[in-house]
């Protein structure tokens, strides 16, 4: 129907937008290999369409689905050259900074990141990079500046989701720095706060902190409140389960310590939850 469409009003308007769509209908129905070839003739079709930016970044989503990574990183760095003013443009430095921090190349992700910043650091989506940017920082075992990066969000993007997910990465530098009252602090904050899966981190991490600091009993208090208040929540709630049959080990229960970890095979019979949860029974 589109190309019968453009066929039959060469010169309309809306050809291009129209045109684009092809390469949408391919994608949602995960044929990524026909979505890409749609994109990229689109852009043969229609260079100066302002659209060209988008088709690159979904040229660079398939080549992701298709596991393509160095050419997903041509292609959305193709989508974000001269647009990092523009919203897809930021998307597109956010895959970009994805994947090189999946290649340990977290310098390379910082500076990207930087440069979004620094073409529009009044955009909403400003914390989000910040974020990021405070998160390679701190895999790149720059401690004190992720800390400040973070800690920026905090001072100045009250209001946005990513201040909370910033608390939570700090008290987790707090926490390699033995500080960790303040870690606790901010860890407290964020789970009386969040409903949702930052929530649920704090909560975890919370309880984790307490058990290494051998407060057992108050350790399982906070753990099962992960378990109880945010158990839709898969990744806190099963690491909660292997942290409570550690606080159950610790007080030579281990029924209950051997039920925590079985309630993790249930959940995970296989992957690496399932082979820490086997160890510890292994142990037991």
């Amino acid at each position: 129907y589109i190309d019968q469409f453009i066929s039959t009003n060469p010169s309309s308007k809306t050809n291009d937008q129209i045109y684009f769509k092809k390469g949408d209908l391919y994608y949602s129905v995960q044929k990524y290999q026909q979505a890409f070839d749609a994109y990229q003739d689109f852009c043969s079709q229609y260079p100066e369409s302002k659209l060209v930016p988008n088709a690159y970044f979904w040229m660079g989503k398939c080549e992701l689905s298709m596991k393509n990574d160095q050419k997903a990183l041509e292609c959305f760095l193709n989508a974000s050259r001269n647009n990092l003013k523009t919203d897809i443009g930021i998307s597109s430095v956010i895959e970009t900074a994805s994947i090189y921090s999946n290649k340990l190349q977290f310098k390379d992700a910082i500076n990207i990141l930087d440069q979004a910043v620094g073409a529009q650091p009044s955009s909403n989506r400003t914390p989000e990079l910040l974020f990021l940017k405070g998160v390679n920082e701190e895999r790149d075992n720059e401690q004190s500046a992720a800390f400040n990066t973070l800690n920026r969000i905090i001072d100045e993007y009250q209001g946005s989701v990513f201040v909370e997910k910033a608390k939570v990465e700090v008290g987790l530098i707090e926490l390699q720095r033995k500080n960790i009252e303040s870690a606790q602090k901010y860890f407290k904050e964020v789970a009386e706060k969040r409903p949702d899966d930052t929530g649920a981190e704090a909560q975890y991490y919370y309880g984790a902190s307490l058990y290494d600091q051998n407060k057992i009993q108050e350790a399982i208090t906070e753990l099962v409140r992960v378990r109880s208040v945010y158990s839709l929540f898969d990744e806190w709630y099963t690491r909660s389960l292997l942290m409570l049959g550690n606080c159950y080990i610790k007080l030579n229960d281990k029924k209950q310590a051997r039920d925590m970890f079985k309630t993790v095979l249930s959940k995970h019979p296989t992957g690496e939850f399932a082979q820490e949860a086997k160890r510890k029974l292994n142990k037991l």
